[in-house]
């Protein structure tokens, strides 16, 4: 026996006497309900969710474990007559698993449009040689097969002491008269998603680290109805029907089977969100305050999103799980953050976003070619549309094809292909393609493309492509790209780009890029490239801001280059004709670049051809602009501007580098001649300037935190000019006709 198997001993009940138990499970997720039945998304992740589960925690070895997805009548039936004979061959106490995820009517499961009547799935249940057999239906109407067996709806909470480990027990996520609902936001049915987090310890109320039945089934009736009360098809309630007896209680999973685990610290009060590296959401969990839950999931890398009713804050984690070891989670681990505002529609209370996806519709009716003559008019009853055609609107329940009209297209489902119309195209989720010269909606998720002369509008993720020339917006994130003339609003992530004349706006993390003519803003942080002529705006980025106009970020890594560029942290580059920042980890290149913790000196100086002179030096702590000015009173003045690299020396001495372009003008009145002709130069601005290349070699000390002495050489070259010069070289003196005049010279003085 396998120690998986021997493990079994102690969670086949509460008794510690039991006899070792050998659990088998028989899975069946059925996305295909045949002819007439909108096919389905998660039916085969609930089926393998449920499989981790029990393999993981729930005591069932691999080979113990069967898997069908999408089967026919005929597989199922031989999958029964397969577990059959393994468990006659087994001299272990058995018990046995059956679970199915799928479509289903008030006759039985509908397996690739065949029915799988409850009849010959009690048959088949009964048959098998188990001491226990438990089934759990995750379908519409499955509360039928129970009913008929004197099945009833029961309370929250149910208290049996008859509940024991022998004989049956049936579990339906709904009643015979309700329909069984899936949702994109949790990736899967409601039910499945909380019966599987229950069993994963969420139930666990009594805190021994196992989840009986009774705890599984009260976890996941409570939290499926709380979840579907306001759905567009109402409340669903499980049902359950026990014929179990004996003594103790039925243990599902027992978490010290788990290879890692997460424990919930007491402190913690809100709703937690777990989901796996791929992004899945394992498991969704009230924790109340002074209660820790632990909760079995394996060892990997999950991120926790935690939030608290009535709070506008939500908090994040990312979490890794060791294999033999329980992580605890406390509020230390939580980074808050302001929640995006949002407004649930018809809903001034709840915000969490309206749950319309359902995992059987009630009407499956199937219409081949429909024309209508304005909206509804006249109507099909219910159904899915293949091709609609309206001669002025059209509307259609689910549309799975095309629809064609002038006017106005609404689809009040699910829309899996393409809509055309001049005015209007709505849905409520769209897998396909929308198109029209106004406006596009979805009400729900865009999966596909809308295209429009006008405006796009999804109320869910778009994951595909916006293209308008008004305006692109979505109320969640995108993950694809926004085109458009006009504007680009997302108000979650941006996973691709957004494209632009006028302006980008993503609310939340930027990985992509954005580009437009006028104004980019990403609300959070920045994996990619923003690039505008008129202004970036970031919270934080990693990768480049390129601008004609202004860069704005919090925190930088990577480069800012446009005319202003400011941010508090840069690590990289900023090139730009003014540069302000807190702190630069690398270069800084603009005319002028401001740093609060770099370097902003005062210089007073006298030179070779200037007695009185003052730069200021501001920049980084290596790389720093110049700006400058100086006179020979009676004689002349001088402007400029340059660059330079500051070289440290210990604590006191340091060296200086720099070029400087500097503009001489004469400061009285001046005669020259100029082709044998004498001309008499008035003031500074009768001519042009003396332009002078200057190259200095600077060294330095110390004398004070805020002073220090210095002294220089440097090297000057007057640029040629058509006009006058003015002679300011003290020691080479040249022809005024002189092209190319130079010397060499001293400076110093002290520094502020």
């Amino acid at each position: 026996m396998t120690p998986s198997l021997a493990m079994l001993a102690l969670i086949a009940t509460d008794a510690g006497a039991a006899e070792a138990a050998r659990r088998y499970a028989l899975l069946v997720g059925a996305n295909d309900g045949g002819p007439g039945r909108v096919t389905l998304q998660y039916a085969h992740r609930d089926a393998e969710s449920m499989s981790e589960v029990l393999t993981q925690l729930g005591g069932v070895d691999l080979g113990d474990r069967t898997l069908l997805l999408d089967p026919t009548p005929q597989t199922l039936d031989a999958a029964m007559d397969g577990l059959q004979a393994q468990i006659e061959v087994s001299d272990s106490r058995a018990e046995v698993i059956f679970y199915y995820s799928g479509h289903s009517d008030e006759e039985g499961l509908l397996l690739s449009g065949s029915h799988y009547s409850y009849s010959r799935l009690r048959e088949a249940l009964d048959a098998l040689p188990a001491d226990v057999r438990v089934a759990i239906l995750d379908s519409c109407a499955s509360g039928a097969m129970i009913r008929s067996k004197g099945g009833q709806r029961i309370a929250p909470f149910l208290v049996d002491e008859s509940n024991n480990v022998g004989g049956f027990a049936y579990i339906t996520s709904s009643a015979a008269d309700e329909v069984s609902q899936e949702a994109d936001r949790i990736g899967g049915s409601y039910f499945t998603h909380y019966l599987s987090t229950g069993m994963r310890g969420a139930a666990d109320l009594s805190g021994d680290g196992r989840v009986t039945l009774d705890e599984a089934y009260a976890f996941a009736y409570e939290e499926t109805l709380a979840r579907t009360e306001r759905t567009q098809h109402g409340p669903q309630h499980a049902n359950r029907a026990n014929h179990l007896s004996g003594e103790g209680n039925l243990v599902l999973t027992d978490l010290h089977l788990t290879s890692a685990s997460l424990v919930l610290d007491e402190v913690l009060d809100g709703r937690a969100l777990i989901r796996d590296d791929d992004g899945d959401l394992i498991a969704e969990v009230v924790k109340p305050g002074g209660r820790a839950i632990e909760l079995g999931l394996g060892v990997g890398h999950y991120q926790i999103t935690f939030t608290v009713p009535d709070s506008d804050r939500y908090a994040v984690a990312e979490i890794v799980l060791i294999a033999g070891a329980s992580t605890l989670l406390d509020g230390r681990d939580l980074t808050w953050f302001d929640a995006e505002e949002a407004v649930a529609r018809g809903d001034t209370l709840a915000k969490a976003p309206p749950q319309v996806a359902l995992i059987d519709p009630v009407t499956a009716g199937r219409n081949n070619l429909r024309f209508e003559l304005i909206n509804g008019v006249p109507g099909a009853e219910g159904g899915v549309d293949t091709l609609l055609f309206g001669l002025v609107g059209a509307r259609a329940a689910e549309l799975d094809g095309m629809a064609l009209a002038p006017g106005m297209i609404e689809v009040e489902g699910s829309s899996d292909g393409l809509s055309m119309a001049m005015g209007v195209v709505t849905s409520a989720d769209l897998d396909g393609a929308q198109l029209s010269m106004g406006v596009n909606v979805a009400r729900g998720e865009a999966r596909g493309a809308q295209l429009t002369m006008g405006a796009n509008v999804a109320e869910g993720e778009v994951r595909g492509l916006q293209g308008s020339m008004g305006a692109n917006v979505t109320a969640a994130g995108v993950h694809g790209a926004q085109l458009t003339m006009g504007a680009n609003v997302a108000s979650g992530e941006v996973t691709g780009a957004q494209v632009s004349m006028g302006y980008n706006h993503a609310g939340g993390d930027l990985e992509g890029v954005q580009a437009t003519v006028g104004a980019n803003v990403a609300e959070h942080r920045v994996e990619g490239v923003q690039a505008a002529v008129g202004a970036n705006v970031a919270d934080e980025v990693d990768g480049g801001q390129i601008s004609v106009g202004i860069n704005v970020a919090r925190d930088v890594k990577g480069a800012q280059i446009g005319f202003l560029n400011v941010g508090r942290r840069v690590k990289g580059t900023q090139i730009g004709l003014i540069n302000v920042a807190d702190d630069v980890d690398g270069v800084a290149l603009g005319l002028l670049t401001f740093e609060k913790e770099g370097r902003h000196d005062l210089l007073l100086y006298t030179s070779e051809t200037d007695p009185a002179n003052v730069d200021l030096k501001l920049g980084g702590d290596y790389l720093y602009t110049v700006i400058g000015g100086g006179a020979k009173p009676g004689d002349h003045g001088w402007l400029g501007v340059g660059y330079g690299a500051h070289a440290p020396f210990g604590d006191v001495l340091w060296m200086d580098l720099d070029a400087l372009w500097q503009a001489y003008m004469p400061l009285t009145t001046v005669t020259e001649t100029v082709y044998g002709q004498q001309i008499q130069f008035l003031g500074p601005f009768d001519q042009p300037p003396t332009q002078v290349a200057r190259f200095r070699a600077t060294l330095g000390a110390q004398l004070t935190k805020n002073l220090a002495a210095f002294g220089g050489v440097s090297m000057s070259v007057r640029i040629p000019f058509d006009y006058p010069l003015l002679d300011i070289a003290p020691a080479i003196y040249g022809d005024v006709g002189e092209e190319i005049l130079g010397w060499p010279g001293f400076f110093a003085g002290v520094q502020f």
